[in-house]
């Protein structure tokens, strides 16, 4: 007897017919909305995920439009200073006399001056 106690299923409780289309109309609108929604939120998504590329390249354009004069200056500018530099030199050289010295700063400021005045930006 214990056998046959074991071999049975625990009861099911009776669902109409009615009952049981009911609760399947009511899941299928369930699954209706829930797909609607699903669409809206991955719309939603799509958007931020959108913008976020936006801004992740917004802030690398930035970024190199920061370090471009920078690196340009670190490249073209110790040329440039040296350059400097020896006219600097050249036109007030310790031990020569006052005159040559006047003479020479009067030519490289006319030598600037010209270069300045055939300069088409000016």
């Amino acid at each position: 007897m214990d056998d046959h106690r074991s071999n049975q299923q625990p009861p099911t409780p009776e669902i109409s017919l009615d009952e049981l289309t009911a609760r399947i109309d009511d899941l299928e609108v369930l699954v209706k909305k829930n797909i609607q929604w699903n669409e809206v939120v991955y719309n939603e998504v799509k958007r931020v995920r959108r913008r976020l590329t936006f801004m992740s390249i917004g802030s690398y354009v930035r970024l190199i439009l920061l370090l471009t004069p920078f690196i340009l200056g670190f490249i073209f500018l110790p040329p440039l200073i040296r350059q400097m530099k020896g006219t600097f030199e050249s036109i007030i050289q310790p031990g020569k006399n006052a005159e040559e010295s006047l003479n020479r700063a009067i030519n490289t400021f006319k030598v600037w001056q010209s270069a300045s005045s055939t300069n088409p930006e000016r």
